[in-house]
């Protein structure tokens, strides 16, 4: 298993980063966003650290693309009224896509073409679990 203390530190400068950037109609939410950006990247953080098979360059890229996906989904579930209840069943089922796509295929720094193909696939999974939710009659 890999030190992960410089990962905590990481995550944590992670979640002080979303202060200044949370849109002026959600600055009563920002608390909140910073939280879940927090408890997701730690999450991801602790996941990561079991991966021997991980440098800690893509273990930091992974928590970081995790963090910003994080944020700017919370903010979108937010926009869209989503009952915050279901906010972590969503963000669990984007960052397990964007720990299992960048963890299994990729060893090399993260580059503009790789951030689109997540970008993307967060999108997918992002729109397939409000379907799920929508299906179930809960939104």
């Amino acid at each position: 298993m890999r030190e992960c203390e410089d990962l905590k530190d990481f995550v944590n400068e992670l979640r002080f980063q979303v202060r200044g950037v949370v849109p002026e109609e959600l600055k009563s939410e920002e608390k909140y966003i910073l939280d879940m950006v927090y408890t997701m990247s730690k999450l991801c953080a602790e996941n990561v650290s079991k991966e021997d098979n991980l440098s800690v360059l893509l273990c930091k890229c992974i928590i970081r693309m995790v963090a910003e996906m994080t944020f700017h989904k919370t903010v979108a579930l937010l926009e869209a009224n989503v009952p915050k209840e279901y906010h972590e069943t969503v963000l669990h089922h984007i960052n397990y896509h964007i720990y299992n796509y960048l963890g299994n295929f990729y060893s090399d720094p993260i580059n503009d073409v790789v951030i689109k193909l997540v970008c993307d696939l967060v999108d997918v999974e992002y729109n397939k679990a409000l379907d799920n939710l929508f299906e179930k009659k809960v939104i």
